[in-house]
């Protein structure tokens, strides 16, 4: 199969998912044995991996958009997308948002976990003082991914009844000369903020030296963090809607079901235009209740973790993501081959 990758990584939208994704698949379509073409004119199909109004299909070849919503709408969208001959995404949430969008063929094939960089890692409850570390990756900036629920939330908790020892390690989105560890503390509870650029196997550290991972986005396309955290044997605590719903649940973690929805915008419409999407917040009385059991109940919460590490080891890998993708290429190439 002779694929041209029509994507460039500042096409991504410099989103992390988009980024990680393009990359990962980019590795297991070689693997697969797939040939990637540098020159259009030699391809059986172009794929693109992006958001979609950044799409430009490429002419004289069947065009395969990958891409995703997180809310009850897709926020940013393109004319273009018309013209691709299939989408392809990764969760069956968002296959159902974009059907309102697009009238052709939609595929759902899961994103994948990395298994070298996320190995199962064997935890127990900490002992002698030792900090018991609650982890929150994402963009603290943007409120789709809940940083500032998950603030109040540990406030409410610390109010009552938080152990001594409970920490949060919120590792923000990487940014240019980001400050290396910043230790601050909200209510008497440390807090650590840092907003460094990792690599991958710095993000493996970070995952490795925490207890639990708290996950309170308000919708996903996928939730790369989360599915790396589970990896890990980590339990997890996540709003359960979007994305989640295909690949957690009770069993393999604690997933929080939402209590009401929240409206969004595109950035500068707020306030000036209705909600472009809606996400879903989860419930706040559960997510305290669910950090509580955790650090109560660890050895119970680590049995989730395992049983999470088997799952997305077993059934969520790229060489899986790069088989099922390319069975799909291999449809519309034969397609295109039938309309010639």
């Amino acid at each position: 199969m002779k694929l041209f990758l029509a994507t460039r990584y500042s096409e991504t939208g410099n989103g992390y998912g988009y980024s990680i994704h393009l990359q990962k698949m980019r590795q297991a379509l070689l693997s697969a044995g797939a040939i990637l073409c540098d020159d259009s004119r030699d391809a059986d199909v172009a794929i693109h991996i992006k958001r979609p109004d950044r799409f430009e299909p490429i002419e004289g070849l069947p065009n395969i958009l990958f891409t995703q919503t997180e809310l009850t709408d897709s926020l940013l969208w393109g004319d273009n997308v018309a013209e691709a001959v299939a989408l392809v995404t990764s969760c069956g949430s968002s296959a159902e948002v974009l059907r309102r969008r697009y009238t052709g063929p939609i595929h759902v094939v899961p994103e994948g976990v990395d298994s070298e960089l996320f190995p199962f890692q064997l935890r127990h409850t900490p002992e002698g003082g030792e900090p018991f570390r609650f982890l929150f990756v994402g963009n603290a900036q943007d409120p789709r991914k809940g940083f500032r629920y998950l603030m109040a939330r540990w406030g409410e908790w610390q109010a009552k009844d938080m152990p001594e020892n409970v920490e949060l390690y919120v590792k923000a989105s990487g940014i240019e000369d980001g400050r290396l560890r910043v230790r601050s503390q909200w209510k008497g509870r440390p807090i650590i903020y840092d907003n460094r650029n990792f690599s991958a196997r710095e993000m493996t550290s970070l995952y490795r030296n925490a207890h639990a991972f708290v996950f309170p986005s308000y919708g996903e396309g996928w939730g790369l963090t989360l599915t790396e955290a589970m990896a890990t044997g980590l339990p997890c605590i996540w709003t359960h809607w979007s994305a989640m719903l295909d690949y957690a649940d009770e069993t393999t973690g604690f997933p929080i079901e939402p209590s009401e929805m929240e409206p969004f915008w595109l950035r500068g419409e707020e306030g000036t235009k209705p909600a472009t999407g809606y996400g879903a917040r989860a419930d706040r009385h559960a997510f305290v209740a669910a950090m509580r059991s955790v650090v109560d109940h660890y050895p119970e919460a680590l049995d989730r973790g395992r049983l999470a590490s088997e799952r997305m080891h077993s059934q969520y890998t790229w060489a899986q993501a790069a088989e099922k993708f390319l069975a799909i290429c291999e449809r519309y190439k034969e397609n295109q081959h039938g309309n010639s």
